[in-house]
């Protein structure tokens, strides 16, 4: 007896985008892309696919919509090459990067078109294509502008770049930059602090109006930083990420809230009389200050350790004095108080105390330096 069997045939054609002459087309914004590649071929002359020659392959093409950065990577379950390439003519394509298992991400011009190609082991390919546009503010001359004494820089710098002669920022800065324009409103120390920002996220400070000519003011790579500012001075902020770093920032831009509460500015005080200097501010409660620097005309007077520091200077002589106040916060970053200006003078400076002369021939002398 001859046993019966049944043969199945199944015709399964190729896909509509198995030559480059036909690839696919993604959409600029990208998204995510299906082919079966089970009955796909390699034609004559298309480019080795190298380490990993499937035998087949499935072809697309993208045109970039504007400036940023793209990523294609194949998302399957077997082993996929996905070829990126240059050209419009299969035999002369020039290749941009070719990859096996793994995304291909790279910053793009505005127009440029790229032909991808994915060969493997046959199943459904899927290719997901992700567009990011650079951002507004990648260049210099496109600074966003941030205002006021306490405002919020924030943003994303993920596609962007770097323009020729830019610095490197902080020294370590080699991802891509955006930049931010601040006027300062007042004369006062500023500090910059991350708000839940990674700690390879840089930040620069410049002053300046040419990128190639800029000087800076302070940089720094993880953390927090503070300067003194200017009135109406034009600073240019720039943010970077340090091996290739980039995404979403945010940094609070403020003030000091350090301030001296004693004495009133403008007091005029007597050669030996007592001079009481305090000061407070919200930095002092937070757990890491360590200590309140009291300064006279830049010289230190005392280093008091405490949360509501005084400090009475017993020893003034005759003269003008610019009294300040200084302390590092939990972040490490300096606060500086706003300056007091204060007078130590004679002791008949005033009306009330004015020294009595008797007699009928006198000789006196004293010194008026420091008199108000």
């Amino acid at each position: 007896t001859i046993p019966s069997f049944t043969l199945k045939l199944e015709f399964h054609p190729p896909p509509a985008n198995d030559n480059f002459e036909n690839r696919a087309l993604i959409p600029g914004h990208g998204g995510i892309s299906l082919a079966y590649n089970l009955a796909a071929t390699v034609q004559p002359g298309e480019p080795s696919a190298g380490y990993y020659d499937s035998g087949r392959t499935v072809w697309w093409t993208w045109t970039a919509p504007t400036n940023g950065q793209v990523t294609f990577q194949t998302e399957d379950n077997f082993a996929t090459v996905l070829g990126i390439y240059r050209g419009t003519v299969l035999t002369n394509l020039v290749a941009v990067t070719q990859t096996l298992n793994s995304p291909a991400t790279f910053n793009v011009v505005a127009g440029t078109t790229f032909q991808i190609s994915i060969g493997g082991q046959f199943g459904e390919v899927r290719l997901q294509t992700t567009f990011t546009a650079t951002p507004a503010n990648d260049d210099f001359t496109h600074a966003a502008a941030a205002s006021g004494v306490s405002t919020v820089i924030k943003g994303n710098n993920t596609a962007a770049t770097h323009e020729p002669g830019e610095p490197t920022h902080a020294g370590v800065g080699n991802a891509g930059s955006v930049w931010y324009k601040w006027v300062a409103p007042v004369t006062g120390y500023v500090r910059l602090v991350p708000n839940h920002t990674s700690n390879a996220a840089v930040i620069a400070v410049y002053t300046g109006s040419v990128i190639t000519n800029l000087t800076a003011v302070a940089g720094t790579n993880g953390g927090a930083l503070g300067f003194e500012a200017v009135a109406g001075t034009i600073y240019h902020i720039a943010i970077d990420g340090v091996g290739g770093w980039e995404g979403p920032f945010d940094f609070a831009l403020s003030e000091s809230t350090l301030r001296l509460t004693k004495p009133v500015p403008g007091t005029g005080f007597h050669v030996g009389q007592p001079i009481l200097i305090s000061a407070s501010g919200p930095s002092l409660t937070e757990w890491g200050t360590w200590a309140v620097e009291f300064l006279a005309n830049g010289e230190r007077l005392s280093i008091v350790a405490s949360q509501n520091p005084v400090f009475t200077w017993t020893h003034a002589q005759l003269g003008y004095y610019t009294l300040t106040a200084t302390t590092t916060d939990r972040n490490g970053i300096a606060e500086v108080t706003q300056p007091v200006n204060i007078n130590v003078g004679p002791l008949n400076d005033d009306f009330s105390n004015a020294f009595v002369l008797r007699g009928l021939s006198i000789s006196t002398n004293g010194d008026n330096f420091g008199a108000g």
